[in-house]
Parts: structure tokens; sequence; C-alpha cells
């Protein structure tokens, strides 16, 4: 019999600290719904205690999932623990994820504490979580550069305080597979009570080898990996979810352990958390890219033709490639569409709303022949920002581009509550268009990123645009989707607006 191997997604908290990549309560619901029907083991929520938004977020999610674990995370402090404590309540499993750092660089530089200061204060708030759950997970911040005697001490006293899970996160990316190995080894043998407590891995990817590093753990001992959709997270991002549990998957000759994850939606919540985030898969990615099971060689492709397993080590459907099969067209009615809207874990808040957003699916259907769960997905995101809540709007549009002349935007917009008709020419009618907008809205902002990328296959595919805007220190991606490219650049624009017009600052801790 195999281990099970733990896997512990945090997309909704480390992944939304992806510069720009910021989430709605309800793009978090969606995602989380999609990763219990993934069947992940834990689902971090979020940082209850970052801002009222996050905390509001990580209690919806705990009244909505049944299946996982619910988690927050938690500075080792008394607010934070009450605050993730409060939030988890509702959950039918709930855990509380509380860190502090035990690197020298870190206890002196940043928390200004000694090493006895650090031990003291992370068994007092392991001890305060478990008055609220018997599921307590303490990680050593920046365990990649601490000292092994200091680790096995402070692992020593939060295990005795009541902790269930250990990480050991390498949280800058400093290690390599050989070394990360021995230092999970050594902790195991080390710390008593070691075979008390599950080992758990948070690996990020500065250098590469987040995915290397987390394997090379479970060889280890670690029974718990801490990754994300996509590779998403600070920096250069953490542990990719899909490459951790395919690895496990298709080499089960060398790894002791399995998983309970439902392969098959692999491939949709990639998708989802692309569209919802704005960052887009490479096409060489490994499992999720458009190339993964792409052949171009001949030699290649005859091989795939005559046996699979040639050139191929998975199979593409068992990861989901092809389950986004064409759903709905022009001729489908509400039922139906209500129906695959529950199937993808999309609420509909009363009637109203399905008949405006039935309305919306027609206008599209209209436009595009075939109507894909990508383009479910991007419609009802469009939905969720309501008139209350956009303080700059898209009303009408018109431009014109000739070669030879140049190009003219004229838009519509709303403003808070006043109309205003604004044109602008620019080196082409995207750029018109933005500056057309800023004209009227002078924003100040500085335009840091924008991105084109078809939603679906066909020429009818709508475009899908990312704008990443910077204002004070903040940044914020904005997202657009519409069959014009032109129409879709300016709704990422004014929706990059209206978040940095809308969204409070809140905490972004490392772990």
């Amino acid at each position: 019999m195999k281990d099970q191997l733990i896997i512990f997604d945090t997309t909704l908290r480390d992944g939304e600290q992806s510069p720009g990549a910021s989430m709605t309560r309800e793009e978090k619901l969606r995602i989380a719904r999609l990763l219990e029907r993934m069947r992940v083991d834990v689902i971090e929520a979020g940082f209850a205690a970052a801002s009222n938004g996050d905390f509001e977020s990580v209690r919806s999610i705990a009244e909505a999932v049944k299946e996982s674990t619910v988690c927050s995370l938690a500075r080792a402090n008394e607010n934070d623990i009450r605050r993730s404590a409060e939030a988890i309540a509702p959950a039918a499993r709930g855990r509380i994820h509380t860190f502090i750092a035990t690197s020298p660089i870190h206890m002196e530089k940043k928390l200004r504490m000694t090493p006895d200061q650090v031990v003291e204060q992370a068994v007092k708030s392991v001890a305060l979580a478990r008055q609220f759950t018997d599921d307590v997970e303490f990680s050593a911040e920046d365990a990649g550069r601490s000292e092994i005697d200091f680790l096995v001490r402070i692992f020593d006293a939060v295990i005795q305080a009541g902790a269930k899970t250990i990480n050991v996160p390498d949280t800058v990316g400093y290690n390599v597979p050989e070394q990360y190995a021995g230092t999970i080894r050594t902790l195991i043998e080390r710390v008593p009570n070691s075979d008390k407590v599950i080992w758990s891995v948070h690996c990020h990817n500065d250098l590469g080898m987040a995915v290397a590093n987390s394997l090379a753990a479970v060889h280890a001992g670690a029974r718990q990996v801490e990754c994300t959709i996509n590779g998403l997270g600070e920096r250069a991002g953490n542990a990719s979810l899909e490459e951790i549990v395919m690895a496990v998957r298709t080499r089960g000759d060398v790894f002791p352990v399995e998983t309970r994850i439902d392969t098959t939606q692999i491939v949709p919540a990639s998708k989802l958390v692309s569209q919802v985030t704005g960052y887009p898969v490479q096409p060489n990615k490994a499992i999720v890219g458009a190339n993964a099971f792409a052949h171009e060689s001949g030699i290649h492709q005859d091989g795939v033709l005559k046996h699979r397993e040639t050139y191929e080590i998975m199979r593409a459907e068992d990861v989901g490639w092809g389950a986004n099969k064409l759903v709905l067209g022009k001729h489908s009615g509400r039922n139906a569409f209500r129906a695959r809207l529950q199937e993808l874990g999309i609420e509909i808040a009363g009637e109203e709303h399905l008949n405006h957003a039935f309305s919306r699916f027609k206008e599209l259907a209209d436009k595009k022949h075939e109507i894909f769960d990508e383009d479910l997905h991007a419609l009802m995101r469009d939905e969720a920002i309501t008139p209350e809540t956009e303080h700059y709007r898209l009303v009408s549009s018109r431009f014109h581009s000739e070669t030879g002349e140049t190009p003219l935007a004229e838009l519509t917009l709303v403003i808070g509550n006043t109309e205003h008709r604004t044109q602008s020419e620019g080196s082409g009618p995207v750029d018109a268009a933005f500056k057309a907008i800023e004209g009227v809205a002078n924003s100040g902002s500085q335009l840091l990123l924008y991105s084109v990328n078809a939603i679906t296959t066909g020429t009818d595919a709508q475009g899908e645009v990312t704008v990443r805007l910077a204002k004070e220190g903040r940044v914020m991606d904005g997202q657009g989707a519409d069959t014009d490219i032109i129409v879709a650049s300016a709704k990422a624009y004014l929706n990059a607006l209206n978040k940095l017009q809308t969204t409070a600052p809140r905490l972004n801790p490392q772990v």
C-alpha cells in the first residue's frame, strides 16, 4: 500500500500574490469549487487578516466547500489567528496555518527578535490556534536558509504545543533537490515525535527547481506538497500542482505515494485560473500548455500513430484535454444555460441575474457559432461586475483604422454617474482607445502589460485581453473579452481602472 500524498493548493492565497492577480470573492469561489471537484485535499482560501475582503472570501469558501479542508493563513500573532478562526468557522473541515520566520537574516533584520522569542511566539500561536481547531499547521518561514539545529528546536516545541502538520518552506527558492531532501530527511530523523505529524513542503521557483525540490522532499518523507495551479505565485511562482500530481501518477514505479486528485479536472482548472487572473499559460508548459501533447516532428508523428507510448508518457484525456467540449449554441434554452453554469460551479443570484446573463449569452451566440466552457467563464466574469461596483463603464464605441490614416477611437463612457463622450487618435486602434479613456479618466496610472489571447479556437473566437496598470505602488490586472479585440481591450483597461479605484491595500505575507 502506498502512502497518500496530501495536495495542499494555495492558488487562492499565494497565487493571488502574483503582481496584479487579485481575484474577486466570486472568482475565488468559482476556483474553490473546481478545486473541490478536483478532490484537492486542502484549499488555502486566503489570509483572513489581510483585509475585510480576504476575510469574506475565506468565510464564503468555508461555507461553500464541503469535501476539502479549508485553510486560512495567519501570522504568529493573536489577531491573525482569531481572525482566521472566525473565517473558517463554517467549514466542515477547517485548518489554521500559522507561520513565523526562522532564518537568521529574517529573525534579525525583519522580526528583530531573538531565537528564544521566536520559539516562544510560535508555541503561543499554535496553542491559541488549537483552541479553535484540531487541525493546525505550522510553517517556519525561510526554512530553506535556517539553521538545522534551530529548526529541530522550534519544530519540537510546536509539535508539543499541538501542531499536526509541519511545513518546511523554501521561501525564496534557494535550495537544490539533493540539499533540500537532506534537510527534510534530517528533520524527520532528529525531531522528537516526527512520526506524529505530517511533513509538508512549500517550494518557490526562483531558480526553476520548485517541482524538483518538492518531489525530492517526497522521497525524503514529506507527505504534503503545497502547490498552485499553473505554478502561479509570488515572484517566479510556486511548485506547479499539475506537474507534481502527474509526476507522482506517471512515475508510480519511483514514488511511494499516490494522490486522490481527479486529474481530468487539471486542464479546466488551468484554463479557469488563467482566465480569472489574466496570466496566460505558455504553450510549452508541461501538462497544461497548448503544445504539451502536440507532435511536430515527422518521426514523432509516425511513432505516435503506430503506438502512442512511443512518444507520449501520459494520455491527453487523462488530464482533461478535450473535456471542454461544445456545450451550448444559439438555440439553447434558459434551463440548459442554467444547468451548464451550475456544472461549472457558477452561482446565479436570482432570476433577474439569470435573465440578464442569458440575454448576454444570446448576444454572444449570435456572434459566434460555438459556445465553449471558456466562453461562459468569460461571460460570467463580466456579468459579475455590476453597475454598483463599476466606477468606469463602457457604453458604446466606434473605431476607425485605415491604411495610411491615423487610427481613431470614439468612446462613450460613464464615470461615476456622469456620461462622457471622448475621442483620440493613436498609433493603432488600441492605443487610440486607451488614450481616449485616459483623456477623461486622468487616472495617472502606468501601463505595464498588454496581452491578447484567444479564449477558444476558430476565427470567431473571443479575444481575451489582459491589461496591467500601476499607480502609487499598487498593481492591478484588468480583463476583458469580446469577439472584437479592440472592444475587449477597452473593457480590460476599464476593468483595471475599476480595481485600482475600489481595491483597498492588503497584506501579502511570504511563506
